[in-house]
This record gives structure tokens, C-alpha cells and sequence, in this order.
């Protein structure tokens, strides 16, 4: 998991061919003012997905996720959302199975840690990162950006 603000962005671009992709989408483009939903980058390799909701109402109603194929970069954009982290390793407590088709496996363990990302900070989580998004009653606007890892 790195963790981190958008000034810094930069920074990341040699750890993954298509984190600049991502990072330029984000300057290139008026997010804030783009619809919720998927968008497109590079077909299936890279596609950003933007929502407008609020979270599950806290900690208690959040659930640990991990992903196989893609990585996530998530960017809040408006708010403060609030996210768990465990490694994956260490979530042995499988809630529902993993669907291949929605690239997700929930657990029913807890997180390791709480952490607050304010706007205009991401978090990229790899597939050995299990995570809990939106553990907030707040309305969130962020951007997740799936990035396809090769096999």
C-alpha cells in the first residue's frame, strides 16, 4: 500500500508503465466535473471508475476487499474518506468468494489500521493489500483507477 498526496504523484511513475497514465488522466481532465461512472483510458488495461456517494456509515459497516487483477489507485477528490488495511495474508476469514467477474473477494476479518484520506490524497492498494473504503458517513467523491496487472 502507498499512501500519499497528489503533489507527489510523480514520484510513483516508475513502480508501474500505467500509474502515469492514471496521474494524467487526473490532470488532464476536469474530474470534478465528470460523471460517476466508468470511464474508458485503455480499454480494459486502465479505466477509471468515479463516484458520488456517501460511505456505509462507519467502521463497524465497512468490509475488507482484495483484488486479483487489477491494483486500485484510489483519489478522494471531495471529502474524507476513511479506510482500513490488513495484508492478505492475514485474512483468513473469507465472507464471499471471489467472483472473477467483479475482480473482488470479501473478508469478514478486521483491519490492522484506520486511516483518514482527505481530498486531493490517493492510496494504491496491490492485490496483497486487503482494504475497507468508505468507512465514513460522509459523501465522498473519489476516482478509483483499475490498472491491470500482467500475469
Amino acid at each position: 500500500m502507498i499512501f500519499d498526496h497528489l503533489d507527489n504523484a510523480a514520484r510513483y511513475a516508475a513502480l508501474h508503465p500505467d500509474f502515469a497514465v492514471a496521474f494524467d488522466f487526473l490532470k488532464d481532465n476536469q474530474v470534478d466535473q465528470l460523471p460517476t461512472g466508468k470511464h474508458n483510458i485503455r480499454g480494459e488495461s486502465i479505466f477509471a471508475i468515479i463516484s458520488d456517494d456517501f460511505g456505509f456509515g462507519g467502521q463497524e459497516q465497512a468490509r475488507l476487499e482484495a483484488h486479483q487483477k487489477y491494483l486500485d489507485i484510489q483519489v478522494v477528490l471531495a471529502g474524507t474518506d476513511v479506510m482500513g488495511w490488513q495484508q492478505l495474508g492475514a485474512c483468513p476469514q473469507i465472507q464471499e468468494p471471489y467472483s472473477p467477474e467483479r475482480d473482488v473477494v470479501f473478508y469478514s476479518d478486521q483491519p490492522l489500521v484506520w486511516f483518514k484520506v482527505p481530498a486531493q490524497h490517493f492510496v494504491i492498494f496491490y492485490p496483497e493489500d486487503t482494504h475497507a473504503p468508505l468507512a465514513t458517513a460522509e459523501k465522498i467523491r473519489k476516482i478509483v483507477f483499475k490498472i491491470l496487472l500482467k500475469p
